[in-house]
């Protein structure tokens, strides 16, 4: 038997690929965690309770959320910044955490709009000063203006100058008669010698044998004159004879309900820039410098609109665009970019759009930028990339940042990047899965941090119905089985005088109908009981088990009896929906599952709490009494309490307050639980007699190293603090008693209050 001490000094890493768990040989393994769950992984290395979600509104059922929402920042400056939320034909503005009201004098607390909620989640967007232009492939174009206030704001459909026109199927006539410019090139009338022009040439084209001439039909003067732009200058003003020309149809707009309108947007180099419609996905458009609305080609000079459609062996549908160190142009089946220098900016004669990787981005997804490049979702789902420039191959790449932890990846559906507001934190990368959970990357990359961690909120639930209480047989079992095993089992009894037996070891035991209760009434009794659940009897026959700890291993019920006990499988309750950034604050919408009915919030991650749907009372808000108001969107649910540093006993809310159990002097808390979960990776230590990897291991002793910590649990047992007060130092941990072939510790809190944990040191018992 031999004894070794070992030390984890940073989780830079965050949590790793069960695929790389076997991978002790690369640096990455040494500083990563198994588990990291509910927690943010600093720049600096240590691990902290991740910030609770402060309770912003509840979105109405008017809005139509479970239809769909979608959170967009509007940035005019640091100082004058909102966010914005998109739900069925309305938008709601938030500022500073607060709806604002009154929108444009009309008494409603929203802006009313032509978006439907099957529409707002793909719904892509670009920002100049004050507007923000809107698109979506079945939409038109929409723009949002700020007005001289926080309340007045217009959305209106985008009117063109000048849109793009193609001929998506042409036809030529020749006609019979002479045609005549007034002169070769610019702005001019074209002249017939008789009448052969109509209003149906508007926008068409007349095209000279050779090339030696070709201009647009923009007016019509009348059936033998006509108003054009040359696009191909005339070989001189001398009249055009039969037969050497052609009137070309079929042209018509480009953007249409018919057509599609564009999926994505940009600015770039005082130039809008639209992407990819139905009919022309692979086609870019840009319009005239510093008039974005106007697509004129005019004569093509410098100034002009620019179109240019990607070429490539197969059509891949442009889907995003992000003005980066070049215009960067993303699509289904690669990435693109513009090459340029501040001293040739892009014109219709020289744009050139060139190839670079072929990964391909998936839909819906906004690109983010990061100061090294540009953050994207591939096609997949299953890898964050970084498409930066490369000085030595003068051309992008795209770097997989989430190799070590795409496990992590479950379908993403949104996606926002949180930048450094100090020196002392990185960039914080947020993507929402469609299971629920939001990833967080905390990003420091000159020093190559890039350290992964898995949000949820709320509980998982399961349902048990159960009928005909008379004939549920002694024995009958409710089982509550995880990946490794079982869990919790009840159990019926006979009906005897005496209440149920106490618990045999993971076993818990209930009477099918003592004295006149349901038997519903009964499991509701046994098992509210056990710890890390909350039970939940809202009819007489149902009963609701809520997970209070979210586990990272699924939680499974069966019964003996499906007929008298039918069950529903545990599954998440709440869910986050949507993630946008305004400046430095973290918006999100949230599914919630409250008193058995669903409500949609809007919360924003808040260093100062540490519970979900928060309320911070301080100041004038703090009560005077013991009676705690102004919580009627947790209406019926169990809360915990936060008073002054320490823990009141849980509460239920209560026609929108409850009675603490003291008078708070300084703040109070009241939110949802969540449970933090980190789990190291298996020790490996190296000894002179070789590799410990499949030799038993115990932990004999633990050392953490914490930083202004209340709360840590280490293998579900609480380390010691002193009540109301914050430790910063070593706290040691021994014994941790048994032997398995992994060596791993999970550090876990048992209530809501912070902790930082900066490293740990073991020492290791070593067997065979």
């Amino acid at each position: 038997m031999s004894r070794a001490i070992t030390v984890q000094t940073n989780f830079t890493t965050g949590e790793i690929d069960p695929l790389l768990k076997a991978r002790t040989d690369i640096g990455q393994y040494n500083n990563g965690l198994d588990k990291a769950r509910n927690v943010t992984i600093q720049p600096q290395g240590g691990i902290e309770r991740r910030q609770g979600l402060q309770f912003i509104k509840e979105i109405p059922s008017a809005a139509s959320p479970e239809d769909g929402t979608r959170l967009i920042p509007f940035e005019f400056s640091t100082t004058q910044s909102y966010m914005l939320l998109f739900t069925h034909n309305r938008l709601y503005i938030y500022k500073d955490k607060a709806l604002l009201t009154n929108i444009n004098g009309s008494g409603n607390d929203y802006l009313t709009t032509a978006i439907p909620s099957t529409k707002v989640s793909t719904i892509d967007f670009a920002q100049s000063f004050d507007t923000l232009v809107l698109v979506h492939e079945d939409l038109t174009p929409f723009k949002l203006v700020r007005g001289g206030d926080d309340t007045t704001w217009t959305i209106s459909a985008i009117t063109f100058e000048h849109v793009p026109f193609h001929a998506f199927s042409t036809s030529t006539t020749a006609p019979s008669t002479t045609i005549t410019p007034s002169a070769v090139d610019g702005n001019v009338t074209i002249t017939a010698g008789s009448g052969i022009f109509s209003s149906g040439n508007v926008n068409q084209y007349i095209e000279v044998n050779d090339g030696l001439g070709r201009a647009r039909i923009v007016k019509l003067n009348s059936s033998t004159v006509v108003e054009a732009v040359v696009e191909i200058p005339f070989f001189d003003l001398n009249a055009i004879a039969s037969g050497d020309y052609v009137i070309e149809s079929g042209y018509e707009v480009t953007w249409s309900s018919t057509r599609g309108y564009p999926r994505t947007a940009t600015f770039h180099e005082g130039r809008l820039y639209f992407g990819g419609t139905k009919s022309r996905p692979n086609t870019l458009f840009g319009s005239r410098v510093a008039r974005f609305f106007d697509f004129n080609p005019g004569e093509g000079l410098d100034d002009d609109s620019i179109e240019a459609t990607l070429d490539t062996d197969s059509v891949n549908a442009i889907i995003g665009l992000f003005s980066g160190r070049d215009l960067q142009i993303f699509t289904k089946g690669g990435e693109f970019f513009v090459p340029q220098s501040s001293l040739d900016p892009i014109t219709p004669s020289n744009i050139v759009i060139n190839g670079s990787t072929r990964r391909g981005a998936k839909e819906g997804i906004k690109p983010v930028g990061v100061e090294s490049g540009t953050l994207f979702i591939q096609r997949s789902g299953k890898a964050v990339r970084e498409f930066s420039f490369s000085d030595t191959e003068l051309s992008y790449v795209s770097a997989n940042i989430s190799l070590l932890s795409s496990h992590l990846l479950s379908t993403p559906i949104d996606m926002a990047l949180r930048k450094a507001t100090s020196t002392t934190e990185g960039d914080m990368l947020l993507i929402v899965n469609t299971d629920g959970t939001l990833i967080t990357y905390s990003m420091l990359k000159d020093q190559n941090v890039i350290a992964p961690s898995l949000q949820s909120t709320g509980p998982e639930a399961a349902t048990v119905t159960a009928s005909d209480y008379a004939n549920i047989a002694v024995g009958t079992e409710l089982t509550f089985t995880d990946n490794n095993g079982t869990v919790i089992t009840l159990q019926t009894e006979a009906i005897s005088g005496s209440a149920p037996s106490s618990a045999s070891g993971n076993t818990h035991f209930f009477r099918p109908n003592e004295s006149n209760n349901t038997t519903a009434d009964n499991i509701f009794t046994a098992f509210g009981n056990i710890d890390g659940f909350v039970v939940k009897n809202p009819a007489a026959a149902i009963v609701t088990i809520k997970r209070v700890i979210p586990g990272d291993d699924n939680l499974t019920v069966t019964t003996t009896d499906s007929t008298r006990l039918a069950v529903t499988n545990f599954a998440k309750t709440d869910k986050f929906l949507n993630v946008a950034v305004d400046v430095e604050t973290v918006y999100c919408v949230v599914k919630r599952s409250i008193n058995g009915s669903d409500a949609y919030h809007v919360e924003a991650f808040n260093d100062d709490n540490t519970t979900d749907s928060a309320i911070l009372f301080t100041g004038g808000t703090l009560p005077g009494s013991t009676s705690l108001s102004g919580l009627g969107h947790l209406e019926g649910e169990t809360v915990k309490v936060i008073a002054d540093d320490a823990m009141q006993s849980n509460k239920v809310v209560s026609s929108g307050a409850i009675t603490l159990d003291a008078v708070p002097t300084s703040y109070v808390e009241v939110g949802l639980d969540y449970t933090p979960k980190v789990k190291t990776l298996p020790v490996e230590l190296k000894l002179p007699s070789g590799n410990i990897i499949a030799q038993k291991k115990r932990i004999v002793e633990l050392t953490t190293n914490i930083y202004l910590s209340q709360n840590l649990t280490v293998n579900g047992n609480d380390l010691a603090f002193t009540a109301a007060s914050f430790f910063t130092g070593k706290k040691r941990k021994k014994p941790m008693l048994g032997y398995d072939r992994n060596g791993q510790i999970t550090f876990s809190q048992s209530q809501p209050l912070f902790f930082n944990l900066l490293g740990v040191e073991y020492k290791v018992s070593v067997g065979q």
